[in-house]
């Protein structure tokens, strides 16, 4: 396994983990979402939801990596 193999992993364990943890959460207006893009190395932990009739997205976490460097 190389470097951005392991990276990718990491990442998105570490994503996931937050995402299940906060998704147990009773009071959340907004829905967690996860965004992995293996291809492309990026990944997103955001909410996504509503503002009565106005659509809102709220990256929490925004990952990218790039020549092997997070």
């Amino acid at each position: 396994m190389d470097k951005l193999e392991q990276y990718q992993i990491a990442i998105k364990q570490v994503l996931t983990e937050y995402h299940n943890w906060v998704s147990g959460a009773t009071n959340l207006n907004d829905e967690s979402c996860l965004v992995f893009d293996d291809k492309n190395h990026h990944y997103i932990w955001c909410f996504l939801g509503w503002d009565g009739k106005k659509r809102t997205n709220n990256i929490q976490v925004n990952i990218r990596i790039k020549n092997n460097k997070i």
